[in-house]
């Protein structure tokens, strides 16, 4: 199975997963918990910014750098959501100067999203 391939069976498995009353529920912690509505419109602005798998480099803290995946499109956003192969999650990268920089944020491809 190609690396694109497999990203799109991880973020397809995902949506069927999510439920949005679900994460207004697990939002716990400090602050109000986001209601369902919240997360649906965050799901919907995901679903369109997502773009097939393309390979990007992705420059960590440490200043390596690592061939990954971006998942959503870059017009119009200063962030991507980005498959890290090594660690075998999303996370969000900040695009500066041309740059894709990784500022921590990983998890599943959805919620790297709506971190934003």
């Amino acid at each position: 199975m190609s690396v694109s391939s497999h990203i799109k069976q991880v973020i397809a498995a995902e949506f069927v997963a999510f439920d949005p009353s679900l994460k207004a529920l697990e939002a716990g912690g400090l602050g109000k918990p986001l209601p369902g509505s919240w997360h649906n419109e965050r799901l919907a602005a995901f679903r369109s910014a997502m773009i097939e798998p393309e390979e990007v480099r992705l420059t960590f803290k440490d200043g390596r750098k690592e061939a990954c995946w971006a998942v959503t499109a870059s017009e119009g956003y200063a962030y991507q959501v980005v498959w890290v192969p090594s660690l075998v999650e999303f996370s969000m990268a900040l695009l500066a100067e041309g740059e894709l920089l990784d500022i921590n944020v990983r998890g599943d491809a959805i919620g790297c999203f709506a971190s934003m």
